[in-house]
Formats: structure tokens, sequence, C-alpha cells
């Protein structure tokens, strides 16, 4: 058993090495970190994560150190560190055996893997159900520290981002006063098709500023279909980040198996356009640096870290079960998260806990109060309804945001 001194100067370390394209979960370390610094005042905090997401730690005063993963010289950085105790919230085979080299005399994570065997304090991670949110699932692995409650995430912006957010709103748009923020941006292959957000996009765009997110490519391809969303021009995008390569990436990806009302020919017309465009990046990338450069300049600023910055000015952000959504929320904005309701993923295990988040699933507006009666009333029909999220309509989002979110 370790034994702690809440009045000690440890040095401790918080691991989740899960990209932003994998897992909404590196964000909740903030959460994990707000308790230990209750906990443990005079601890140091640093954190171990992969360098997709270290935009949305920037500036937290209570962070001591950010080493990422994918650092070719992290091993280093982290023994010069001197770590006392690493806590692996979600560990890895890289991130487990680069904490044993880094020679942390204190290695507490779950004894899950056969790698598991290099903590050296391991604890048995429980069976969790479907009403238990994964916000929670660390607190077996921070009962050392007497920590028994977590508080939801936040994020901090600084003067010179929430003056550079402004000033790209104001070259968008002449009032952005109720502005409307789409991610499509998906964690699972069971998310919210992007042409239904286009679809959302287009309708919205009528009475609303409006911006739709997402990462280069994804920006690329969005508007190569413009012809089919006449109220959408290019003031409508934003690139959140231009710096990662998603190799992964291809337009069929983004294809959805189910029946949309689009016409197929100009589907194929328009995946075409977006194939050459993928395939003449450079052209398309310096077509990309021409339009931001009608914009106010934020060099100094990364796109992500000006992307928190807008969400902190949105009236409205309407996102799948992303990193995105929950930083929306960490920044106090209303927020409309698109859930499926199954085992794996459902509102009662992932969605952003706030009061101003609303949550729709195929199966209706989650009722965050009852979340077991919610559970026990449809056990038989998620397996076959769940899975189907892109059967909600977009007209019945469009009547939720405009008669219900925007009207309380």
């Amino acid at each position: 058993m370790i034994k702690i001194n809440p009045q000690k100067s440890y040095e401790i370390l918080l691991v989740n090495c899960k990209s932003l394209l994998i897992s909404e979960s590196a964000i909740f370390l903030l959460s994990y970190l707000d308790a230990l610094k209750n906990a443990l005042p005079h601890a140091n905090v640093s954190f171990l994560i992969h360098s997709s997401m270290q935009d949305f730690f920037t500036h937290n005063p209570f962070i001591k150190n950010i080493f990422c993963i994918d650092d070719v010289s992290v091993l280093k950085k982290i023994k010069d560190a001197h770590i006392d105790i690493s806590i692996s919230i979600e560990s890895s085979k890289s991130s487990t055996i680069l904490l044993f080299k880094a020679g942390i005399k204190t290695r507490v994570g779950y004894f899950s893997k056969l790698y598991s065997i290099l903590f050296n304090y391991k604890i048995k991670k429980k069976r969790t159900d479907s009403n238990t949110h994964e916000i929670f699932n660390a607190l077996p692995l921070l009962k050392i520290f007497k920590i028994s409650e977590i508080n939801p995430p936040k994020i901090y912006l600084n003067i010179n981002e929430k003056s550079q957010s402004l000033q790209f709103l104001e070259s968008r748009f002449s009032n952005f006063a109720n502005l409307i923020v789409l991610i499509p941006l998906k964690i699972s292959e069971i998310s919210y098709n992007f042409k239904n957000f286009l679809t959302l996009a287009n309708a919205l765009s009528m009475d609303f500023p409006l911006l739709v997110v997402g990462n280069f490519q994804e920006i690329n391809f969005y508007k190569s279909m413009l012809n089919l969303y006449e109220n959408l021009s290019e003031k409508n995008f934003f690139i959140y980040d231009k710096s990662y390569e998603f190799n992964n990436f291809s337009p069929e990806m983004l294809e959805s198996k189910s029946q949309d009302s689009i016409k197929k020919d100009s589907i194929e017309s328009s995946l075409q356009k977006a194939k050459d465009s993928i395939k003449n990046i450079e052209s398309s990338l310096k077509n990309a640096q021409n339009i931001e450069s009608k914009s106010p300049n934020t060099a100094n600023i990364s796109q992500t870290r000006l992307l928190l910055a807008i969400l902190s000015n949105a009236k409205l952000v309407i996102a799948n079960n992303n990193a995105f959504l929950h930083a929306s929320t960490a920044l106090k904005a209303a927020v409309l998260g698109i859930f499926p309701f199954i085992k794996t993923i459902n509102p009662n295990k992932n969605a952003p806990l706030s009061k101003n988040a609303t949550i729709l699933t195929p199966l209706g507006i989650y009722d965050k109060k009852s979340p077991t009666d919610f559970i026990d009333a449809t056990q038989e029909s998620t397996q076959t309804q769940g899975i189907h999220i892109n059967n909600i309509p977009p007209d019945l989002i469009i009547d939720i945001v405009k008669n219900k979110i925007l009207n309380d």
C-alpha cells in the first residue's frame, strides 16, 4: 500500500496517450488535475499525452510540464523531471515501457494487459456498466490520494487568444452574437454522418452565423461539395489544424451506408472532385493559406487554440462525441451532442457533464436525471436502433436548436 503525505511536494505524472482522433478521454486529465491539486496542494502535476492533445492543456497554471509520447526525446525529458509517481489513467504498451525505462519508482496502473506487469502498483480493473461515466473510471487509481470526487474539466484561454478569436469572427461575420459551430469530427464509426452535418449547416446558416470545423483534408473535401449546399460558402469553414497529417483519410471514409436525399450523380461528381483535390495537396494547401490570409494574423497561436477561443464565443456547439465537444463545455459553451445509444457508446458513459449540454440519440433527447430508467426502458431496442444514429433527421435537430436550445 502506498502511503501518501498530503503535505509533501510530490512530482506526479498523469498518463493518457490517446490521440485526438481516437478518444476524447485525454481531456478528462484536467478533472483529475483539479482533484489532485485539492488533495495534494504542494504537489507538482505533469501530463504525458499525445501531441495532438497538447493545445487543450496550454496556459493551465496547475500543469508543471507537458510531455508528448511521440516526442523523440521524451524519455530523457521525463528522466530529467525526476517524477515520483506516475498514474496511467489510460495505459498503452509504449507509455508503460517508457515509464519503466524512465526509472519512475512508483508506477500505478490497471492490471489488464501483459505489459501491465511493469506497473509496480497494479489495480485490478473492474468491469463498468453502461450507467458509469468514463470520467469516473480513474477513481480506483486516484484512491491512494483519498480522492472520491471528480469535477468537469476547465480550459484556460489568455487575453491574446480571446482577442484574436474576436478579430477572426469579425472578419467572417457582421454579427456573431448567435454563433453556431458544427464539429463533425468522429472518433467512432458509429457517428453522425458528415452529409447530415452539412445539411444542418446549410439550413442553420440562413438564420445564424455558422462555422463548420474540420482538419485540412476534411474541410477541403467539404468545400468540394459547396455546389450541393447553396447557403454555404468558404467563410463558413474553419481548419482547426493544418499541421497534423491524417494519412488514413479518404473520401470513401466519409460516405454513409444510409440513404440520403442527395442525387447519386451529384455525389459521385463531388467525390471525384475531392479525390482530385487530395491528390494535389500542395496546391490545395496554398489555396487554403490564401483564404486564411484574408483573416486577421493569428500566426502566433495555433489553429486549435484559436478554435478553442472561438468556441468560448459560441452560442451553441453541435458535435459528435469528440474532444471538442467536451472542450466546449469546459469553456462554458452550450452544446448539442449527437450520440448513439449502444453498450459501448452512450450518453451515460460519454456525454459531457454539464448543465448546458443537450444530448440527442436515435431514441430521443437523453434525460440525464434518470439514466438508469432510460437504459432499462430501451434495453431490447438499443442493439437494433442505437447503431442507426443517422436515422436522426436533420430537420429534427434544426427544430430542437431553434425551438428548445436557443429559446431557453
